[in-house]
């Protein structure tokens, strides 16, 4: 046992988002990308859905650095091309749906990973309707409005925004997105690996095991049906290379 002065658990405001993207206050600025080096390939297959509202995979995704996303992110059987990694940093919410398929483009030492960072909340499965018949509420609404154990949910700003206005936020935001799928609606025993979460509050409706690493305040997986393993891959690459520890993980 060591004994620890301070443990922070947190995840970044998209103002320090911004800062650490040296993105001035007020820019108009929604997408930035900064590669790993300079044999990276430039960002490809992340753009603005048809009616503007959310940033979504358009097809396979090529990104070996770190991405700014203004806004919220929807991503839909993704395919990911990289090398050290992809590492996205939103904004707003994550919606995260159905498996990842990684391929790595650095040669023999597959060091694929997918870093994901929401400013509001990072939601893998959660849909607005079920399709088990024995189930009959809005996951969406359920995890976000209307269940009893919302208003528990306090992150840092439960200071100015109660827990369940933080969750109508989020889920209004969801009921953006046409094709938003509940788990239940496809393989809900997806699994995932290589994967790394940081948000105010993370939700899984996956009942596989998953592999990498969740950072946050608030983390709520499938009762009793989750199982959690660390991804050696993260001792390997860089973690999160634009934040600085105090923005979402420090101990001392």
């Amino acid at each position: 046992m060591v004994e620890r002065k301070k443990v922070f658990i947190g995840a970044p405001s998209a103002a320090v988002l911004e800062a650490r993207f040296a993105i001035a206050p007020g820019s108009e600025t929604k997408f930035k990308y900064i590669k790993s080096d300079g044999s990276s390939p430039d960002i490809a297959g992340i753009g603005l859905n048809s009616s503007r509202d959310f940033y979504t995979n358009t097809g396979e995704v090529l990104c070996d650095g770190d991405l700014f996303i203004r806004g919220t992110l929807f991503l839909n059987r993704m395919v990911l091309s990289t090398n050290s990694g992809c590492r996205i940093y939103a904004t707003g919410p994550i919606f995260l749906q159905d498996l990842i398929t990684y391929k790595n483009s650095g040669g023999s030492a597959d060091k694929s990973n997918l870093q994901l960072v929401s400013a509001e909340a990072i939601l893998l499965g959660v849909g607005d309707k079920s399709c088990d018949t024995t189930f009959t509420d809005s996951p969406l609404a359920r995890r976000l409005v209307s269940g009893y154990a919302v208003s528990t949910f306090f992150t840092r700003d439960a200071g100015s925004r109660s827990p369940k206005d933080v969750g109508q936020r989020i889920y209004a935001q969801g009921k953006l997105i046409p094709s938003l799928e509940d788990a239940s609606c496809h393989n809900d025993t997806i699994s995932f690996s290589r994967l790394l979460l940081n948000a105010p509050q993370v939700h899984n409706r996956y009942k596989g095991t998953f592999r990498g690493l969740v950072i946050a305040e608030i983390a709520l997986f499938r009762l009793s049906q989750s199982s959690f393993e660390f991804d050696r891959v993260f001792k390997q690459v860089s973690v999160l290379p634009v934040l600085q520890d105090s923005d979402y993980l420090e101990v001392k």
